[in-house]
């Protein structure tokens, strides 16, 4: 819920402004999109206040808006848009930055994705005894992959100024990654700033994400170009990752193999 009504002083309106239209702008939000958005995350119901057209208001600063209203704003930015979080990836992507990391072309990672997620392969089982591998085919022996089919998490990538690196968004919408959610809600949902993602070796991309109650850590390598697919592993830390974690994985130890499909450019839904 967003707080209870208080006094803004101009110059706190003039800066929720600057964050409301610099977010719209890096996602090419609508003033319809804000409005239902700051419903979800923050339960003001801004549609029955003239949602859409209250937004565009604001923006365009031609009518001064109830506290209410300016409350749900500051709310639903410091949900999806903290002050900090872009200063973090600059910071992290400059901690990891290696010379070669400056030149790679990340341009054509930004859009939109869906991630889904299948179980880690088991630990090879113990050696056979001799003998036996020229008898039964190998096929036998090892157990079909899995495919990615558990939907896990709308991911979106936008550029970041002054770093070579890209800004990362996300809305898990199977946190408890239940086997048998494979596709994603049809209504958009809000994704909120979470992390960075950065070149990591000449093929490779560490892409690191965090909520309340989660840090994630992605491992990817990029396998096709149509759709562009990023494939690798996902580690996760957090109070229910360490209670499913299987006992034959250690704390380091990926959680997941992970798939994100790009769906999407910036706008396009």
């Amino acid at each position: 819920m967003a707080r209870k009504a208080a006094n803004f002083t101009e110059a706190e309106r003039d800066k929720l402004r600057e964050r409301l239209r610099a977010h719209a702008a890096r996602y090419v939000l609508s003033s319809q999109k804000i409005s239902d958005q700051i419903t979800e995350k923050t339960g003001f119901a801004a549609a029955d206040y003239g949602g859409q057209k209250r937004v565009a208001r604001f923006l365009k600063a031609t009518h001064k808006q109830p506290e209410d209203f300016i409350a749900a704003v500051a709310s639903y930015l410091n949900d999806v848009a903290p002050e900090d979080v872009e200063e973090s990836a600059i910071a992290f992507a400059r901690l990891l930055a290696q010379p070669h990391d400056k030149n790679a072309d990340l341009s054509e990672l930004i859009g939109q994705y869906h991630a889904y997620v299948r179980p880690m392969r088991n630990a090879p089982p113990p050696a056979l005894p001799a003998g036996v591998g020229t008898v039964i085919p190998i096929e036998y022996l090892e157990q079909p992959r899995p495919v990615f089919d558990i939907a896990y998490a709308i991911i979106v990538l936008t550029p970041v100024d002054k770093s070579n690196a890209l800004l990362v968004a996300d809305a898990v919408t199977n946190v408890v990654i239940d086997p048998a959610i494979d596709s994603f809600p049809e209504t958009p949902v809000a994704i909120s700033n979470a992390g960075v993602l950065v070149p990591f070796g000449f093929l490779g991309f560490l892409m690191a994400t965090q909520s309340i109650m989660e840090t994630r850590l992605y491992r990817l390598t990029k396998v096709a170009d149509d759709p562009l697919t990023l494939r690798g592993h996902l580690t996760l830390n957090s109070v229910q990752a360490t209670v499913n974690r299987r006992r034959d994985l250690q704390v380091f130890d990926p959680d997941y193999e992970v798939e994100l499909v790009k769906v999407a450019g910036i706008g396009d839904t």
